[in-house]
């Protein structure tokens, strides 16, 4: 009997400290420190601390702090055998504190939570991130349901840096959702969700991300999200000064756990994003295409028609294909912010079976004319009025490193290259080419003259820290050879016949030589110097040597001068030249001539001494219609004086007049 007494004394005892610790406010000062570890224990990720519990048989209150910051109160009724309670409470705060920082925010919410563990009811309404909020949500078997929120014109900016990002962007943002069931695969939500007021932070953004974005760049948001059959639907426009995005018929299926959707791109100005892309865009700009993501790998397409043609895309798992159909040069040309240099059109077909190394296949094919007063105004190029190209490459791209064959068909000249090299990273180039020119004369708008004939060069071209330009040809019965370093052209000429050469220049064939050359020429100051040597030289019939025969001075045609140089000074306007000619007994001199390109005006005073018969002329006119006149000499003097002595009529009027007549020719030579 003793002992169940015992037992029973010991159960009230319990019993009472039980209740003593549960319903006495020492009791519950007691209790806190088991009640703060277990909070510890079971919510890591914030710090709660209650600070006051007090409990009774019917009623609870409490007061906590969270975060060192946020004041949490609660009062209300509280069953401690059925658990059903209704419980009012208070969140209030003047800051929010972060692992990093600290925001002074003003914080006040009411709300109330009642029913039971297994069933109940919380909801509640004030002021957050300077917005008034409401919310409700019912937890039914600790899983939410019938969850309303509506959030009005909220900081983001606080927002984000409550959420631990940077404050990319600023801006008031609004939220209506109405959730009846949450559950994780098939949630029941009609939530709208938008930002207005928005400005994007360039300083952040060019700092983390590397891109560079106007000072002001404002925007906003609106999107209506849904679902239905495990999937969630969404429908958006992202809207900023630089550019539009709309999202159209988004789907995402929580069960496959992929998204889908559709979206048109506008870009009113793209000289907005030229601070952003480095480059001197202008025009508009529109797209659209789809994105997918499925096993966590997106696919994106686009389509425009901005550039007068179509522009398709396709990304998938690294690997891109891009297609041009009937794209307009000019349009490409002024949206990329160059001049408009060509018309035409431009086809292209590209395929990267790797983005990120860079490695595929692509044909491109151009087809159209130039413009004459673009091209000469930027680079002083003078094509013609009707320069039409047909161009087409076709390649490979390996290891960043393309490989490309071209065929160009021009108004003026035929260019092939069967191997072109083009290192990305490096920004280096090497090639063969083949140039064909079937008629010299087309060039004439590019070099002021009409020239004649064809030519055919072979070369190579290569740029690494310079443009270099090799080339061979097997031209005017003998060889060029030339290199073009920037724009600096150097040329080696090796027996080559004058004649065809001058043939060539459209100049007058006046000499026959076998000639060895070097030329040294400027092509953007389009000047520079040319020194021949020319061996078994010999003067071509001309007014000259019809003068010089009429006279019986010299038969210049069986002539042969084996020690002659040709000098000449290149300028944009004219060309200065010297002409030395000897042989054993002979020579020919030519100091200062002057030959103007554009007009073909000559002036020039020819030197002569054939056997001690010391000889001048002078050549005025042009190229085409030169005037040769003798000047005045002692022999030419006494040449005429004989001629017009053994005249007849001179004859007849000696026998009549005599010594008059011999007085009259004295002094008129």
């Amino acid at each position: 009997m003793r002992f169940v007494i015992l037992i029973v004394l010991c159960v009230v005892l319990l019993f009472e400290g039980l209740l003593f610790v549960l319903f006495t406010a020492p009791g519950n000062a007691l209790l806190l420190p088991y009640l703060n570890s277990y909070l510890e224990w079971k919510v890591p990720q914030a710090k709660v601390v209650l600070k006051k519990i007090h409990l009774k048989p019917s009623s609870i209150g409490l007061i906590a702090e969270l975060n060192d910051a946020i004041d949490v109160r609660a009062k209300g009724e509280f069953d401690l055998f059925s658990q059903h309670f209704d419980i009012n409470y208070t969140i209030d705060t003047e800051e929010i504190k972060t692992p990093a920082l600290t925001i002074k925010e003003r914080i006040t919410i009411r709300g109330n939570a009642k029913g039971h563990a297994e069933d109940m009811q919380i909801e509640g309404k004030g002021v957050a991130f300077k917005s008034a909020i409401r919310y409700g949500v019912s937890l039914v078997k600790q899983n939410p349901q019938n969850i309303n929120i509506d959030i009005k014109d909220a900081d983001l900016q606080s927002l984000l840096i409550v959420a631990g990002q940077k404050p990319y962007a600023t801006g008031k943002l609004s939220l209506h959702a109405n959730m009846p069931d949450f559950a994780p695969l098939n949630p029941q939500i009609d939530a709208v969700f938008g930002i207005k007021n928005g400005m994007l932070d360039s300083k952040y953004i060019a700092k983390d991300f590397n891109i560079t974005l106007p000072a002001h760049t404002a925007y906003q948001t609106d999107f209506v999200l849904r679902t239905e059959n495990h999937r969630i639907t969404f429908d958006g426009n992202l809207n900023s000064n630089l550019a539009n995005l709309a999202l159209k018929k988004g789907r995402y299926h929580l069960l496959s756990n992929t998204l889908n959707t559709g979206y048109r791109l506008i870009i009113p100005k793209l000289e907005k994003l030229s601070s952003a892309t480095k480059a001197p865009l202008r025009g508009d700009f529109v797209m659209d295409g789809t994105v997918s993501l499925k096993n966590n790998l997106p696919t994106v397409t686009g389509s425009t028609k901005s550039f007068g043609g179509i522009i398709d895309f396709s990304y998938s798992a690294d690997t891109l294909i891009a297609t041009l159909k009937k794209v307009h040069n000019a349009t490409l040309l002024y949206k990329l912010g160059q001049p408009k240099y060509l018309f035409g059109l431009t086809t292209a077909h590209t395929k990267l079976s790797s983005l990120k190394n860079l490695t595929g296949t692509f044909e491109v094919q151009t087809a159209g004319n130039t413009n004459r007063n673009a091209l000469k105004k930027a680079f002083d190029l003078d094509l013609g009025s009707k320069f039409a190209f047909d161009a087409t490459s076709k390649g490979r791209i390996q290891k960043q490193q393309v490989t490309a064959s071209l065929s160009a068909k021009t108004s003026m000249a035929y260019l092939k290259s069967s191997r072109i090299r083009f290192d990305i990273p490096k920004v280096t180039l090497g090639a063969d080419y083949t140039l064909s020119i079937p008629d010299m004369g087309k060039l004439q708008p590019l070099t002021g003259k009409q020239f004649i004939g064809d030519m055919l060069i072979n070369g190579t071209i290569k740029k690494r820290t310079s443009l270099v330009v090799t080339g061979h040809g097997k031209e005017f019965g003998g060889s060029i050879d030339f290199t073009l370093i920037d724009k600096q052209f150097k040329a080696d000429v090796t027996g080559a016949t004058v004649s065809k050469v001058m043939h060539m220049l459209n100049y007058p064939q006046v000499l026959e030589a076998i000639s060895k050359a070097k030329v040294n020429y400027n092509t953007q100051t389009a000047s520079g110097t040319l020194h021949a040597t020319l061996d078994n030289a010999r003067i071509l019939p001309s007014k000259l040597t019809a003068l010089l025969k009429q006279f019986k001075i010299i038969d210049l045609s069986k002539e042969r001068f084996n020690n002659s140089t040709f000098d000449a000074k290149i300028t944009k306007k004219q060309i200065d030249f010297t002409l030395d000619a000897r042989n054993k007994h002979n020579y020919l001199l030519v100091r200062h001539g002057k030959l103007i390109k554009k007009t073909g005006a000559i002036n020039a005073t020819v030197e002569m001494n054939f056997r001690g018969k010391d000889l001048q002329a002078t050549l005025r006119g042009t190229t085409e219609h030169p005037k040769v006149s003798l000047d005045g000499s002692k022999y030419l003097q006494n040449k005429l004086k004989e001629k017009v002595l053994k005249s007849k009529t001179v004859k007849k009027f000696k026998k009549k007049f005599g010594k008059q007549l011999d007085n009259l020719t004295n002094e008129l030579f």
